[in-house]
Parts: C-alpha cells; structure tokens; sequence
C-alpha cells in the first residue's frame, strides 16, 4: 500500500469521527459529571493547548510513515473504528460534560483555548477521544516495525503523556475521562488484533516484510 492510501484512510476515519462526534455532541443531552475532587485543584494552563491539538498531525504523520507493515496498518485501522464505535456508544449511553469556568483572553494560548471551547463544547467528555486517539498511536507504533527505534517509541511515549496532561489542565476531561480513554485504547488495539488474525489467518504470520511506497 502507499502512502498516500494511507494518508486518504486515515483522513477519511478522522473525519468520520469529528462529523459523529459533533452530531452526538449537539443532539443528545449530557446528565453526568463524572469530575472528582483532584480535578477541582488541578489548574488551567493554557500554555498546553498547542500541545493539544498536536492530535490530528501526529496521528496521521504515525499512520503514514511508521505503520508501512499491512498487519500493522490494518489493525491499526480497525482498532481506530472499534474505537470509534465504542466512544460514541458510550457518548450516546452515559452522556457527559466537564463544566468549564469563565475564560477571558488575553494571550495567543488563551485565544486559541477560547476558540478551543467554542468549537468543542464541554460535553461527549466520557471516555477521552483525546486520549483514546492518542494512545492508539502509541500502542500500535509500539508493534510496528520501528518498534526497535527506542526514539521512536519514546517520543511517542511523552508525546501521548503530554496530550494527556493537556487535557487535564485545559480542563476539556477529567481524570475518569483520561483513564476511560487509555483503557478503551488497549481494549480496541487487542480486539483489531484478534479480528485481524481470525479474518486472515495466514497472511496474519506472512506480513513481515515492510512494504515498499
């Protein structure tokens, strides 16, 4: 496969995704709050916005040159969907929010985290799609074949840590949001395993070899 099929794939799944979401977001009405008292004391740093929407880029940037295996390629994709599906059932069965206090900007970060709020509302909180995107790329860098690239891996690594520490001091999730999220993460890269090896049991053990652009 090449890159630019991967790129359109992956693109095309990202898009799917922000229409649901933003449909799901202004459709339903959001009843739980699922904010603990650690939360309240953690505190607003703008500053972490650029980080935060570091997510589209990396994750089609990883996707295109780091996932060049068809295995990892492919159950990449479908732990992305099994992501999918399993974000906005929970969006549509345990509707939340994240309350947000007043902003007033003032700085180029708070402009952008002020756009940030109007854009995403604080609701669909439950899991992290954040987070659950994120660390998808995380663990599925982490079978490809640059998984001996310890840099790799790494910056992979700090960089999901940092996207979940943006989201906790932006104040867009909370800390059962976060875990939600990396555990709907690990859940989704293990069933697109499994789906993958029982759909194509053979090619499953001969896609070795990285494929050529």
């Amino acid at each position: 496969m090449h890159w630019y099929q991967r790129l359109i794939i992956i693109c095309l799944i990202l898009m799917i995704e922000g229409v649901i979401y933003l449909v799901i977001q202004h459709s339903t009405v959001h009843e739980y709050d699922f904010t603990t008292s650690i939360d309240k004391i953690i505190p607003r740093m703008p500053e972490f916005v650029w980080i935060y929407h570091t997510l589209a880029p990396v994750v089609i940037f990883a996707h295109v040159f780091f996932m060049r295996k068809k295995r990892i390629f492919y159950t990449a994709i479908i732990s992305f969907i099994i992501a999918l599906v399993l974000l906005n059932s929970c969006f549509l069965l345990l509707p939340s929010e994240y309350p947000r206090s007043t902003l007033e900007p003032t700085t180029m970060s708070e402009r952008l985290l002020s756009w940030t709020y109007s854009v995403d509302a604080a609701n669909n909180t439950f899991p992290s799609t954040h987070i659950a995107f994120a660390w998808l790329v995380f663990l599925n860098v982490c079978r490809s074949g640059f998984s001996q690239n310890k840099g790799v891996v790494i910056g992979h690594g700090v960089w999901a840590t940092l996207i979940v520490t943006s989201t906790l001091v932006l104040k867009q999730h909370n800390i059962v949001d976060v875990i939600s999220g990396m555990g709907l993460a690990v859940l989704a890269v293990w069933l697109a395993q499994k789906a993958y090896d029982k759909l194509t049991p053979n090619v499953a053990l001969a896609s070795t070899n990285y494929e050529s652009y």
